[in-house]
């Protein structure tokens, strides 16, 4: 287990900049000098065709492609994406999806956006140990993550 791992709270400011991002149907992932509003987070993408895909359905691919993450391969990109939605530090996120007309392959694009976010997270992206165990002061344990204690 993660001893701290962060509660992922969803967010509806996040999904709506990711939708905005994704209307632009863009071939790669938000660059933070050219678009600040992504400065301290990360985004994972994924392409489906010719079907719209569910988020469920997003998460499971990248879980299924988990078995091929070795440290022979840890630099694929599914193997980074991983990464970036296993971050421990992150507590906030937010996905969209969007059809791209024929001039992208009549495709959608789903992503997510994580905040805070590390475009190039470690290869551990957690402390393996007592889940909890390395919680901020101030926060509590909630489903086996660290959240905010309540006032």
């Amino acid at each position: 287990p993660a001893s701290n791992m962060m509660l992922l709270n969803y967010s509806v400011e996040l999904e709506q900049i990711a939708e905005r991002y994704l209307s632009r149907c863009p071939d790669n992932h938000p660059d933070p000098l050219v678009d600040t509003e992504f400065n301290g987070t990360t985004m994972t993408i994924k392409s489906y065709s010719p079907y719209k895909p569910s988020v469920l359905e997003y998460l499971q691919d990248y879980q299924s492609s988990l078995r091929f993450c070795d440290s022979q391969h840890r630099h694929f990109a599914f193997c980074q994406s991983h990464r970036k939605m296993v971050w421990a530090q992150s507590t906030e996120v937010g996905c969209a999806i969007h059809f791209c007309g024929p001039a992208r392959h009549s495709n959608y694009l789903i992503g997510c956006l994580y905040k805070p976010g590390m475009n190039n997270p470690p290869d551990q992206t957690y402390t393996v140990g007592e889940s909890c165990s390395q919680c901020p002061q101030g926060y509590s344990c909630y489903r086996k993550q660290c959240t905010k204690a309540s006032a």
